[in-house]
């Protein structure tokens, strides 16, 4: 029976006779849709536990009493670390993706420099105040490493 989806002529699914037209379109959208990637925080809190973190740097006297500390603070992030707990691939792809997400996101660089911040204070015996300096992030391998330069002024307060 012609029509009937369970006749004899009824095409297969995915045949060429079940494809439609593309409709012409007479009315825009007034909302668009964006997909955005970022970290997921709970990622972020498990790779920041078994992060790795380096410092070189010193506390030099400058001019009015002030002293300032120049040094450098890398973190190591090593995907691997969470693989019984993260269900995506943590493969170097990732770790280039997870490096590129690092350097767009305002709110962990900020958190990043604390922790950089106070590392460089362990190091020059005293409270690292006004940091400045760059963050690159970048991945080797499964790995991506942080670097945080830090310029600052050194209080003695802890």
């Amino acid at each position: 029976m012609r029509g009937d989806p369970k006749g004899a002529d009824a095409p297969e699914l995915g045949s060429v006779a079940l494809r439609r037209p593309l409709q012409r379109v007479e009315k825009i959208a007034l909302f668009e849709r964006h997909v955005e990637e970022r970290l997921a925080p709970s990622a972020v809190e498990l790779l920041l536990a078994s992060a790795k973190v380096l410092a070189e740097g010193e506390r030099r006297a400058s001019g009015g009493g002030r002293d300032t500390f120049c040094g450098t603070v890398m973190i190591s992030l090593e995907l691997g670390d969470a693989s019984d707990a993260v269900r995506d691939p943590l493969d170097a792809l990732s770790a280039r993706r997870v490096a590129a997400l690092i350097e767009a996101d305002a709110a962990l660089g900020k958190r990043l420099r604390a922790l950089a911040e106070r590392e460089a204070g362990r190091l020059a015996g005293g409270r690292i105040q006004r940091s400045k300096g760059e963050l690159r992030a970048r991945a080797v391998g499964t790995r991506v490493d942080i670097d945080l330069e830090v310029e600052a002024q050194v209080s003695d307060r802890t």
